[in-house]
C-alpha cells in the first residue's frame, strides 16, 4: 500500500478513483482531474473550473468522462502507453 499527501487539505467531495492500465485517475475539490502513473508520479490532466469533480467514468478503451458539480462534463482520452 502507498499513501499520498497531496496537500489538498480537507476534500469534502472526493470522487472515486478509477484504475486504467496501472494508472489511477481521480478528481479533486479544486476542479482538477489528476492521474498517478505506475511510477507514483502525479500529474494534472486538466482543469474543469472551480466546481468540485463529482465523478469520472471510463467510456471505452481509452475514453473517459468527467463531471463536475456545476453540471459540466468533459470527454477525454488517455494516450496509449500513458
Amino acid at each position: 500500500n502507498k499513501e499520498f499527501d497531496f496537500k489538498f487539505g480537507l476534500d469534502t467531495m472526493p470522487s472515486t478513483p478509477i484504475e486504467y492500465n496501472g494508472n489511477v485517475i481521480f478528481g479533486g475539490k479544486n476542479g482538477n482531474v489528476y492521474m498517478i502513473d505506475s511510477k507514483n508520479k502525479m500529474q494534472t490532466l486538466f482543469y474543469m473550473g472551480s466546481a468540485r469533480i463529482l465523478s469520472i467514468a471510463q467510456l471505452n478503451d481509452n475514453s473517459f468522462v468527467a463531471l463536475n458539480m456545476d453540471g459540466k462534463f468533459v470527454i477525454f482520452k488517455i494516450a496509449q502507453g500513458s
